[in-house]
């Protein structure tokens, strides 16, 4: 659930909105360091997954550019991702929430 607006934006934006995807993906890795204990294959899904998004969004601000191999490979990066946290564990601080799963 934490990565659908994420997901969302990365399927659907169009030309100019790559500052959207920016900021989305940006929130969302910012999320998941506080609420689960980073590993460092974890920690690389999220930066390879944050990259994919701003080749993205770069893409898209771009005028006169095509975006569908730069989507495509930004969905395969959060598909990673979702692989990853799929073993995450939760905080301490998520725990105490009861936030932890």
């Amino acid at each position: 659930m934490a990565l659908w607006p994420w997901t969302d934006i990365v399927e659907t934006a169009t030309a100019t909105m790559g500052d959207v995807v920016r900021l989305t993906a940006e929130n969302t890795v910012a999320n998941l360091r506080r609420r689960v204990m980073a590993t460092s294959p974890l920690e690389t899904a999220m930066e390879d997954a944050l990259l994919a998004s701003d080749a993205l969004a770069q893409d898209l601000d771009r005028r006169g550019s095509s975006w569908p191999n730069m989507r495509t490979e930004a969905l395969v990066a959060l598909n990673a991702l979702i692989l990853q946290l799929g073993s995450a564990e939760p905080t301490e601080q998520t725990k105490e929430s009861g936030l932890g799963w």
